[in-house]
C-alpha cells in the first residue's frame, strides 16, 4: 500500500496490499479498496464504499456510502458515484458524471 501526503485512512477501513492512494484522499470508516487500484488525489471514498481490484479512481471523484466501483473499472475527474450506485467491472466514467442508483422497479 502506497499513502499519499496527507491521505487519510479512518480505522475502520480496509485497503489492500498494492492500492495507492492520493494526496489529500480519504478512506471512511467501513470502505474496502482493492489489491491494485489506484485513487486519485482529493478523493473522498465515503462509508461502505467499495472499490474493486484494479480500479481507477481520479482526482476529486467522491463514491458515496454503499456505493461501488467494479474490478478494473475506471471513473474520471470530479465524478459522483452516488449511494448504493454500482460502476460495472470494466466501466469507464468520464469526467463531472453522476452516477446514481437503478430505480427499483416496483413489480413492473
Amino acid at each position: 500500500m502506497n499513502v499519499g501526503k496527507k491521505a487519510r485512512i479512518k480505522g475502520g477501513a480496509q485497503v489492500d496490499d498494492g492500492a495507492r492512494i492520493g494526496k489529500h484522499a480519504t478512506i471512511h470508516d467501513g470502505a474496502h479498496v482493492g489489491t491494485d487500484a489506484r485513487i486519485g488525489k482529493h478523493v473522498e471514498i465515503h462509508e461502505n464504499a467499495r472499490v474493486e481490484a484494479g480500479a481507477r479512481i481520479d482526482k476529486h471523484a467522491h463514491v458515496h456510502p454503499g456505493a461501488s466501483v467494479g474490478k478494473n473499472a475506471r471513473v474520471g475527474k470530479h465524478v459522483h458515484v452516488h449511494e448504493n450506485a454500482r460502476v460495472d467491472d470494466g466501466a469507464r466514467v468520464g469526467k463531472h458524471a453522476h452516477i446514481y442508483e437503478p430505480e427499483a422497479d416496483h413489480g413492473r
